[in-house]
Formats: structure tokens, sequence, C-alpha cells
């Protein structure tokens, strides 16, 4: 799972509603719904479709509810149940690429606090 901030749409009951997906992985996602336009009666298992671009290419997903706390804070976990071969060939690429990304830059910071803490116990 990867912490992310993805704009997206997700349609539930012939409705479109836009959201933020902060949290992605290869079987679901996280998805917040602003305060103004929020689906009404989400529950578990509910049926919905998700659509969402990262910098690799458009995904679409088939989606069921797999938890939902929109009455307090507007988010809704999502399991994928019926995604294309492009899209999830897409989205392993892109999460590849964006923990990759991450190590690489985590790996950077701890470098450089070694190189820091060691030239501070130099001087």
């Amino acid at each position: 799972r990867v912490g992310v901030l993805l704009d997206c749409f997700v349609t539930y009951q012939d409705t479109l509603y836009s959201g933020q997906i902060d949290n992605l992985s290869t079987n679901g996602a996280c998805v917040q719904f602003g305060s103004s336009k929020r689906p009404v009666g989400l529950q578990a298992k509910d049926a919905l479709h998700v659509a969402f671009w990262t910098s690799w290419g458009r995904i679409e997903s088939e989606a069921s509810v797999a938890w939902s706390d929109m009455e307090s804070r507007g988010l809704i976990g999502l399991k994928f149940t019926k995604m294309s071969n492009e899209s999830t060939s897409v989205l392993e690429q892109w999460l590849s690429f964006e923990n990759l990304t991450r190590e690489l830059l985590s790996n950077d910071i701890r470098r450089r606090e070694i190189l820091l803490l060691g030239s501070e116990v130099v001087n």
C-alpha cells in the first residue's frame, strides 16, 4: 500500500462523485470525499465504479465497498473487483515506480543524515 494523493471519480447508483485517493494498492484504495457532495447510504459490499489517472495512464475498475466511515470522515475503503488487463498493468507499473522512488529517497535521506552526523563528530 502506498500513500498518495490522486483525484478520482466514483460512480455509485448512477451518480458521479469526485474524491481523492490517499492510499492505494493493487487490491484497493482508500477514498476521501469532500464535505459538499458525498455518496449517501454506502454500505459494505456495495458495488461502484472508480476511475483515476496516474502519470502512467488512466486506471478504471469495478469495486466493492470494503468499509465505510462516510458519516464522520467521508472515507471509504474500496476493494477492486474487476479491472482490465491494461489498467492492472498501469497500476502495477506505477506502484512499483512509486515504491522504488520512495525507497531511493529514503536511502538518500539516511545517507545525508549519516554524513551530517559524521561531520559533526569530526568537528
